[in-house]
């Protein structure tokens, strides 16, 4: 047309970039912290019984200070695959049996680290329980 959108568009594409990176700090971020500082819950609830309020309550206070450290562990060991697991799905048509076969294998694996990673932060954090002296 006669008008130069130039600018116009410049100014648009910069303040698109702006609104999703708020967007992204606003939601993602929040989540991944969210992730680190329950982390523990889980395994809280099964190895001891806690009541959920107590096991995200302990959860927060024991990972206090690891949460950088557990939110890479997470996205390398849980959201990766999962998230891999996902593109597999939507890249293969929705009956390939390979497509079906690598999502699930990707999801089940992110589900498997998953859990052994609150294992393994329960072990690291909280530690084994002192082992019951045996009478000799």
């Amino acid at each position: 047309g006669d008008t130069d959108v130039f600018l116009t568009y410049f100014g648009l594409t910069v303040l698109y970039g702006l609104a999703l990176i708020v967007g992204f700090i606003l939601l993602v971020l929040p989540m991944l912290f969210l992730i680190a500082r329950w982390s523990l819950a889980q395994p809280l609830v099964v190895a001891r019984g806690d009541g959920v309020m107590k096991a995200f309550g302990e959860s927060w206070e024991r990972t206090s200070g690891n949460e950088f450290q557990i939110i890479v562990a997470a996205i390398v060991l849980v959201i990766l695959p999962q998230a891999l697991g996902a593109a597999a799905g939507f890249m293969f048509p929705k009956d390939d049996l390979l497509g079906i076969i690598l999502s699930q294998a990707l999801a089940s694996v992110g589900s498997v680290l998953g859990l052994s990673m609150g294992v393994a932060l329960y072990g690291m954090i909280i530690g084994a329980p002192p082992a019951a002296a045996t009478p000799e």
